[in-house]
């Protein structure tokens, strides 16, 4: 798809749960080289258009999202955006989480915000 003319760039979405068998990590790795690498030989951009890890635990997340962010770096990407930041409703109570991938401030995903700082992509 890629190839044809009137395709100016491309995305995918990054979500390892559904490959639970493997690593999230890792995964998501080989996941964004692979589409990185689908528009290197289209030569067009690929931006990781949403992303996201379900896990209750904040730092095993974070750890993975500054994994795939390297990546995203490394292979030289159009950028990336995580599924999904959210606040609270009417000022006190926490968005709903329906899908189990919300993030709601960026102290809990420090990776994210390490990462805009350093001019990543």
């Amino acid at each position: 798809l890629l190839a044809l003319p009137g395709i100016d760039f491309g995305v995918c979405h990054l979500y390892p749960n559904y490959a639970a068998n493997e690593d999230a990590a890792a995964f998501g790795v080989r996941w964004i080289q692979e589409h990185l690498d689908a528009g290197r030989r289209a030569g067009k951009p690929v931006v990781v258009e949403e992303f996201g890890v379900k896990t209750a635990d904040e730092a095993a997340r974070n750890s993975i999202f500054g994994t795939w962010l390297d990546a995203v770096d490394a292979g030289n990407g159009a950028g990336a955006a995580v599924w999904m930041i959210a606040s609270t409703v009417d000022g006190a109570t926490l968005y709903p989480d329906y899908d189990g991938y919300t993030v709601y401030s960026a102290e809990s995903v420090p990776a994210l915000t390490a990462f805009a700082r350093s001019g990543g992509v």
